[in-house]
């Protein structure tokens, strides 16, 4: 079995963000210059603060591992609050599978009260891989992401949530 990373080991890497790269350069009458330069600005300002979020809520995450074998209601709301904000920002700052993998874990986690052992296994899956994704940097490589998110579903479907 992995040993995991102390909550204190995980670190968020720097993603580019650069939106005229994500729109292949095409800067036409659907993209104008002053408006993309405008979000990359404001991409770039917030690019840090969601970083720390990031890293912070991982290792919040992370530390929650121990606890999921008696897992409360209250322990599995904290933890689908912290996956539904990495869910709505990873993309946007550039870290697409970490965005996934926290939409997965957020949705597998909606109906669970007191989860078996193998929803527990999908959870720290899930955590396993979301804080892998950001240490790594799997940004930019799509059967990577299609491998992780696959082998996630599989595991979900195995051991059902609802």
């Amino acid at each position: 079995m992995n040993a995991r990373p102390p909550a204190s080991e995980v670190k968020v890497y720097k993603a580019d963000t650069r939106l005229r790269d994500r729109v292949g350069g095409a800067l036409d009458k659907a993209f104008n210059a002053d408006r993309v330069a405008g979000a990359e600005k404001v991409l770039v300002t917030h690019q840090k603060e969601f970083e720390d979020l990031a890293a912070t809520d991982t290792a919040s995450l992370v530390a929650l591992l121990p606890q999921l074998k008696k897992a409360t209601p209250q322990i599995i709301k904290e933890l689908r609050a912290i996956a539904f904000r990495l869910k709505s920002n990873a993309g946007t700052f550039g870290y697409p599978l970490a965005g996934q993998i926290a939409k997965s874990l957020f949705d597998y986690a909606e109906v669970l009260e007191n989860p078996s052992e193998g929803q527990v296994t999908v959870l720290e899956k899930h955590i396993e891989l979301l804080a892998a994704s950001f240490r790594e940097g799997h940004a930019g490589n799509p059967q990577m992401q299609q491998a992780i998110l696959g082998s996630l579903q599989s595991l979900a479907k195995k051991f059902p949530a609802a």
